[in-house]
Order: C-alpha cells, then sequence, then structure tokens
C-alpha cells in the first residue's frame, strides 16, 4: 500500500507495508530503505493557484482537483483545467452510485459529464434552485447517499434528488458535515451534532457534547461494528456507540493538540489522520497503538494537510486503493516515482485512453 501525499498539486511516495513498525521515518529513512521518494507538482506545473480544496477519483482512474482556478483534471501526465463561470473556487467533490461527480462550487454547485468529444465539462445545477436561497457562499461539503446529492454551505442544506431540491436551513448556521454509512451527520451551531432522519435533522444522543468547548469535530470515520471514530480539532479521538461520546483509550492520545484537519479508514483496518505541520499519523486500531508518523515538511515548507480520500493505485503496484493528501501550499521537489531524472514534469505514467 502506498501513501500519496496531494501536496499543492500531486505527490506520490511512501510504502507502508516495510515500515510499518517504524515509529517516524523522516525522507533519508525513505531513501536508503529503497522506497519512491517524494514528487510534488506545484502551480508551474498544474498552471492553477496555489491553493487546493478537494479532489475525487472518476471510474477512469482521473483525479480531479478542487483549486481556487477552478477543477484541476489530471490524467498522470497532463492537467487540465475547468473554470467556472463565475471563476469560483472548487471546493467539494462527490461521486454517485452511477459514477456522476459532483461539485460545490463558490455561489454555484453541479456534476461533470463529458462533452460530444469527452471533455469533461461543468453543469450547474444553480437554475433549479429558487432563487430565495442563491445568497449562499461556499458549498464546504457534497456527499452523494443513495440517489439524493447534498450540497452543504454555512446557512443551507441543499439536497438534489428526483430532479429537485428540498432546502433545510440554520438560523446560527451549520458547522462540520460527515457522510458515515449512509447516514448524513452535519454540526448546527447552537444545537450540536445532528444527523439527517426521514428528512428532519434529529440531535444525536451526546451531540452538544462540545458545545460549550474550543473547537469542534473534524472528522467521523466508520469503527469497529457500527460504531465512529470521531477526531477533534483540538482534543484528539473519541468514539460514538450511538449513545456516547467517548474518548478513545489508545497508549496515549496521539493527536491531541495536533489540529487535525482530516482522516481516511484504510482497507488494513488502520486509519490514517493528516494535521497541521504537514503531518500523518498512522494508527492501528486494533492495538491502538501509533504505527507511523511522518512529517512532508521536512525541509521547512512548513504547511497543513487538509484533505484525505482514496484512489486506484496503477502502474508498478497492487490492485487496490491509497490514500492521498490535500496540502495547501509547498515549494518542496524531489524525485518523481517513475522518473529516471528529476523533474515533475517527467513523471511517467500511460495517458488513459478516453
Amino acid at each position: 500500500m502506498r501513501i500519496v501525499f496531494l501536496t499543492v498539486g500531486f505527490a506520490i511516495a511512501l510504502n507502508l507495508s516495510a515500515q510499518e513498525s517504524r515509529q517516524e521515518l523522516t525522507p533519508q529513512d525513505i531513501w536508503q530503505a529503497g522506497l519512491p521518494y517524494i514528487a510534488h507538482y506545484t502551480p508551474e506545473d498544474y498552471r492553477a493557484h496555489v491553493q487546493n480544496w478537494n479532489f475525487i477519483q472518476d471510474g477512469n482512474g482521473i483525479l480531479y482537483v478542487g483549486n481556487t482556478s477552478g477543477i484541476l483534471e489530471f490524467d498522470g501526465v497532463s492537467w487540465r483545467l475547468l473554470a467556472f463561470p463565475n471563476g469560483s473556487p472548487a471546493k467539494s467533490f462527490a461521486k454517485s452510485n452511477d459514477n456522476i461527480i459532483y461539485v460545490g462550487a463558490v455561489r454555484d454547485f453541479g456534476y461533470l459529464q463529458p462533452d460530444s468529444v469527452g471533455l469533461m465539462q461543468f453543469h450547474s445545477l444553480l437554475s433549479q434552485l429558487d432563487t430565495a436561497y442563491h445568497n449562499f457562499a461556499d458549498i464546504w461539503f457534497t456527499y452523494a447517499i443513495g440517489d439524493a446529492v447534498y450540497f452543504i454551505s454555512d446557512a443551507y442544506i441543499f439536497r438534489w434528488q428526483e430532479n429537485k431540491f428540498k432546502v433545510w436551513e440554520a438560523e446560527e448556521g451549520f458547522g462540520f458535515a460527515s457522510q458515515v454509512n449512509d447516514q448524513l451527520y452535519i454540526d448546527k451551531k447552537g444545537t450540536g451534532l445532528m444527523r439527517m432522519q426521514d428528512d428532519s435533522l434529529v440531535l444525536i444522543p451526546d451531540g452538544d457534547k462540545f458545545l460549550t468547548r474550543k473547537g469542534s469535530i473534524t472528522i467521523m470515520l466508520p469503527y469497529e461494528g457500527d460504531k465512529i471514530l470521531m477526531g477533534h480539532f483540538y482534543e484528539g479521538l473519541f468514539l460514538y456507540d450511538h449513545q456516547t461520546i467517548s474518548p478513545f483509550k489508545a497508549e496515549k492520545n496521539p493527536l491531541q493538540d495536533r489540529h487535525i484537519y482530516s482522516g481516511l479508514a484504510l482497507p488494513s483496518g488502520h486509519f490514517v489522520f493528516a494535521y497541521a505541520q504537514g503531518r500523518m499519523t498512522l494508527l492501528n486500531t486494533s492495538s491502538k497503538k501509533t504505527l507511523l508518523s511522518y512529517n512532508i515538511n521536512e525541509k521547512g515548507a512548513g504547511n497543513d494537510m487538509r484533505r484525505a480520500g482514496t484512489a486506484a493505485t496503477h502502474r508498478g503496484s497492487t490492485a487496490g486503493t491509497s490514500p492521498h493528501w490535500a496540502h495547501p501550499a509547498s515549494r518542496c521537489r524531489s524525485r518523481p516515482l517513475h522518473s529516471e531524472r528529476p523533474g515533475c514534469r517527467r513523471h511517467r505514467r500511460p495517458r488513459r485512453a478516453r
């Protein structure tokens, strides 16, 4: 299994299978072990804004990156920018069961669909929404659950289903949102953590636990049985058993005061977390021990990792999924995985037929 960091653009690194017993890896450790070095793609490579927000992969293996300039499309060889008509950033993605990618932007949302020559284009759904609700800004979260798609802003939840919208509004606003086991959870400011049930938002048991504390829940991941592993921005990890939210009992709380931004449940049963200062942690949930910590900013880039996700592995790797990381900014460059010479532009992977 490989960990792939998405920094300013895209980077490939770290075969974990040979290194799970190590507590801390440095770039020198990776090089000496004969593992692939990290390759970063900078704004000069993909020719768009320095800031990236999210990413997703379609059924053909094409990667789409939510960038401040729009949607970046990467086929393993070349980059292409799909700009929004209003010049918006692309903030969030979701993929439906029928392999349609939905996109949340700023003051717009919609989906991707190929045109007559096979090039993917953005199609807005804004015209289908009552103009009374056009006063939203960022669509921070987009989730596809069953035949419904949820676009979530600070003030509204928009559900697109059966070619029409249903809207939920919060007086104080919405915060974090997550999809776990086909269930939508959302933090309603001033109320607590809620879930969507029969077209209504219902406060979950113990959902007001963090109302009076600094920060909030930033990740929710499926855990053993029907439990949910939660990450709090400041306070580390918690377990939710649908009755109470309690601290995750590990050898120590490895993520307390770490500013957790994102997390990922791996097929192996382990969990990977991305947090401030460009760091990641691999956690064995059976032993509840930290298997590995890694810092992508060893040379002082000093940036946070904002997103984690999975994508199918391709050339030179075992079929399956690999974690990807979104990193808002970096100026680092190093040896690409499939190139004999330094430089990110010579990253050699086969172009996929469209």
